[in-house]
């Protein structure tokens, strides 16, 4: 599966030089459906949402506003409750106007107007920012994590009834902080080769604040200008991620010779006896191969991998909280987007974490290193037994799956032309998953 254009921008603007934000997203305008008034300010403190492929957070609702508020015109989970938001700190120009790139590129001295940028990386991301960026952030995370940790599975019901997807494969996102501004001008690519190229971007003869974006090799590029500040260009706050409801995989393996129909009634019959070991309590023997759609797989995201580390440890664990913090602060030690994909270097920085858990609602999330605990971040913890307590290992499970790093190269949206063109992007969406039924050669 290749990397979506939201996966090349979020790693590599991650690792910079300038700083560690936060999450980037490669759409950082509202989405148009939320209500008008909403639109204005962008994303808030509270909201719940998920990531999409293009990089747009869809808004589900928002835990600090009732159920009546404009913003949850879709409904709010079941035992919703708002929260009332705590104190918040704020600045102005919390990053100030300027250019944001990943490592392998390098900033040329540029004129007035005009920023070029060289590189032979194979992949990065460019982020080009002509008005100062305010920022936003939730000081206590205390109320919020409880609320997440309370609330969770509750949120990925009425996240599931909201796309209409029984088994929904994407963890959802709680905002405690973003970073904002009114214009944007951004560039990612991933190419097979590491040959020098270059990346130019010039302002518009119109509109000082959009830059127009043209290189000698194939990028995805957006840009945006207006008067409101509210694009977010990085947020901060929970990664929530919940078991996968879906059971483990059925294959049903047919001979060549099968005809279109004999294989529909086989998966009919595949499926009705799964149902009905489901509804007794035991499993039936098929043989059907269930994949992912690759559209619905979500965005790279560090707690993603985290999550899938604690709740690998943790098997009665339902749910993994992780906050942006955490990986940040491992990133600013010099963790990298690679690092998380591998288990010895992940495990490295997570020693001077411990495992927290909630045993009432099955959650399991790490504890900052700034609570003063020194003991290593693989315990396992029976969330099923009131008795049981971490404790310490030093040993990382073999069998822990960390998904390997895509390779393919990223497809073209921005093409090279005389002028310059900015891709519109699709409109957010979540795509129904599809079966795959292998069919084998009886000759081979």
């Amino acid at each position: 599966m290749s990397d979506s254009f939201q996966d090349v921008y979020a790693k590599y603007l991650q690792h910079h030089d300038y700083g560690i934000y936060g999450y980037p997203l490669r759409m950082p305008e509202p989405m148009s459906t939320l209500p008008e008034n909403y639109q204005d300010f962008g994303l808030q403190i509270g909201d719940v949402g998920v990531v999409d492929r293009e990089g747009q957070f869809n808004v589900l609702f928002n835990i600090c506003k009732r159920d009546d508020n404009a913003v949850n015109v879709h409904g709010v989970p079941d035992n919703f409750q708002p929260v009332e938001q705590a104190a918040v700190k704020s600045n102005d120009k919390a990053i100030r106007s300027d250019a944001i790139y990943s490592h392998g590129i390098k900033r040329n001295v540029e004129s007035a107007n005009d920023y070029e940028f060289e590189s032979s990386a194979p992949a990065g991301a460019i982020l080009i920012l002509p008005q100062p960026v305010t920022s936003t952030t939730l000081i206590s995370l205390g109320e919020f994590r409880e609320v997440a940790t309370q609330q969770a599975l509750n949120w990925y019901e009425f996240a599931k009834k909201f796309y209409n997807d029984r088994h929904l494969d994407r963890s959802l996102y709680l905002i405690t902080g973003f970073y904002k501004t009114t214009s944007w001008s951004l560039a990612s690519f991933k190419r097979p080769t590491s040959d020098q190229g270059r990346i130019l971007a010039r302002k518009g003869a119109s509109d000082s604040n959009e830059y127009q974006l043209k290189s000698t090799f194939p990028i995805d590029c957006r840009s945006h200008s207006g008067d409101n500040i509210n694009q977010t260009v990085f947020i901060t706050g929970f990664t929530i991620s919940v078991k996968s409801w879906l059971p483990g995989p059925v294959v049903l393996q047919l001979p060549g010779s099968e005809t279109l129909w004999s294989i529909l009634v086989c998966l009919f019959k595949a499926w009705l006896n799964r149902f009905r070991g489901s509804s007794h309590g035991h499993k039936q023997p098929t043989a059907m191969i269930v994949e992912d759609n690759p559209t619905l797989s979500q965005p790279f995201h560090p707690s993603d991998i985290i999550n899938g580390f604690l709740l690998s440890k943790n098997p009665s664990a339902k749910v993994a909280i992780t906050h942006d913090d955490q990986w940040m602060e491992m990133m600013k030690e010099g963790l990298t987007h690679e690092d998380f994909l591998q288990t010895d270097h992940l495990r490295a920085y997570l020693d001077g974490y411990n495992v927290d858990s909630e045993r009432e609602n099955a959650v399991v999330f790490l504890r900052s290193k700034t609570d003063g605990t020194t003991s290593s971040v693989s315990p396992t913890v029976d969330l099923s037994d009131p008795s049981s307590e971490p404790e310490s290992s030093d040993s990382l499970p073999s069998d822990l799956e960390v998904p390997p790093t895509p390779t393919p190269e990223l497809e073209i949206s921005c093409p090279i032309t005389s002028e310059s063109e900015v891709s519109t992007p699709p409109p957010p969406s979540l795509d129904d998953a599809c079966t795959v039924i292998t069919r084998t050669d009886p000759f081979s």
